[in-house]
């Protein structure tokens, strides 16, 4: 007789030795009705899941493998900061793309240090006016912890992890750095042990699971084992060709795909903030001004005011874009980067916000576009960027200063800070940290002359 080994759930097998012809019918029939093997009569009897779920809404899929791709240097770890903190505090990732069901992330960094990830939190937290204690117990980071997917006492680890946390994603960045030094990533069989374990991950903790990875030197499939480009169920592709504009394309296994999605990188050193901002499509543009002006128009009347137009894209494209419109929502409040209420770029009324399709969560803008008065940061931080700025001034106004960047306190500050807004540089969040730090400068400097 062979050696037998016990595996769950499928009863016992035979080991790699040959099967006689009685062990082989012995198995088949042991295994005929095992409780792998469903009925598809029985499947179907099951009820209806329903539609594709969404994790972030047209994006990431629910309960998905994520491949996140791309060269270097086409911001797939910010990208990937963006979509975890959007998942945690559920407000709009970039901005505009839903989050149906927020909840907590695990981001496991093996690319940059504790500082490293600080300042890319801290810059991304102050783009999106977001408090740090809006993050607690909700997002969690491992940076250069030592993580390697492939070893057992890690695997115990974060499946602890999932089950304690309960998390809606994991983020391991780069994959390349999440291995045993000696598995060759080329390999098949050697890359197997990785991702059979996030797979693993996903399944019994049912969060969505995301890996980073870089493409090869050629064409746009990720380096190593062609096994990567077959698990994952959506595919995200990061591409870049230069300045601030970032695009990314994004694949799914149980999902059509959508039109490559586009942000721009907005950075302002004067209060070290970063935004990842939505670069909405003239069309798009052109389908929710049309909506807005014909609240009761269908996707046939849109189809047709839109006939003199070189961009019109088929019928069902346009279909589907007024739907997504119609669920995403409106309220009346402006887009984030834009014109500060109550004024309107274009002399009318304050345009709606920008969202995504999908079901948008209760009042989801509330708190990135602060009203009149709304203290964005605590009083510490305020006086902190008064004080580095008070200090900047004393060299600066030493010298010529004819043509450079005004300062807090001076007179022509909040002209050139509303320029700055009104041309797309800085976002109303930014906007709004600066207007109350140079209030705070000049109010200290009338108590001191008094």
């Amino acid at each position: 007789m062979t050696e037998r080994v016990t595996l769950d759930d499928f009863g016992t097998i035979p080991s790699r030795a040959p099967m006689t012809r009685d062990e082989r019918a012995d198995t088949a029939q042991r295994l005929e009705r095992g409780p792998w093997l469903l009925d598809a009569a029985d499947l179907l009897a099951e009820p209806d899941p329903g539609p594709t779920p969404w994790l972030v809404q047209d994006l990431i899929v629910d309960r998905a493998l994520v491949a996140g791709v791309g060269r270097w240097k086409t911001t797939k770890s910010y990208g990937m900061t963006e979509i975890s903190i959007a998942v945690a505090t559920g407000r709009p990732a970039f901005g505009v793309l839903a989050i149906p069901n927020p909840g907590a992330v695990v981001f496991v960094n093996e690319e940059s240090g504790r500082a490293a990830l600080w300042r890319r939190l801290d810059a991304l937290c102050r783009g999106r006016a977001t408090e740090r204690e809006n993050l607690r117990e909700r997002l969690f980071v491992a940076p250069n912890a030592g993580v390697k997917l492939d070893e057992g006492e890690w695997q115990a680890h974060l499946l602890e992890v999932g089950r304690r946390l309960q998390p809606r994603l994991f983020v391991f960045d780069p994959l390349a750095r999440m291995k045993a030094p000696g598995r060759d990533e080329s390999a098949q069989s050697e890359m197997a042990a990785v991702i059979d374990f996030l797979r693993r991950l996903r399944d019994e903790t049912s969060a969505a699971v995301a890996f980073v990875h870089h493409t090869g030197h050629q064409g746009d499939h990720m380096r190593g084992s062609s096994d990567l480009e077959t698990v994952w169920e959506t595919r995200l592709q990061w591409k870049r060709e230069g300045g601030p504009v970032v695009t990314v394309e994004a694949e799914h296994r149980e999902a059509e795909a959508g039109p490559p999605f586009s942000y721009r990188i907005a950075w302002d050193g004067l209060t070290r903030s970063m935004r990842l901002e939505a670069v909405v499509d003239p069309f798009e543009m052109f389908v929710r001004d049309y909506l807005s002006e014909h609240p009761e128009a269908s996707g046939n009347d849109v189809y047709k005011a839109a006939e003199e137009r070189g961009d019109r894209p088929h019928k069902g494209v346009v279909h589907k874009l007024v739907k997504n419109v119609r669920e995403g929502g409106s309220e009346d409040r402006n887009h984030p980067g834009t014109t500060p209420p109550p004024v309107s770029s274009r002399g009318g009324s304050v345009s709606t916000p920008l969202k995504g399709g999908g079901t948008t969560p209760a009042d989801p803008l509330a708190d990135v576009v602060p009203g009149d008065g709304t203290t964005l940061v605590a009083e510490a931080e305020i006086e902190r960027l008064a004080e580095v700025s008070r200090q900047s001034q004393v060299a600066a106004r030493t010298a010529d200063r004819r043509g450079a960047r005004p300062h807090f306190g001076d007179e022509n500050f909040l002209p050139w800070l509303y320029a700055k807004l009104e041309a797309g540089v800085i976002t109303e969040g930014e906007w709004h940290e600066a207007d109350r730090a140079h209030r705070f400068v000049v109010a200290a400097e009338k108590a001191k002359a008094s």
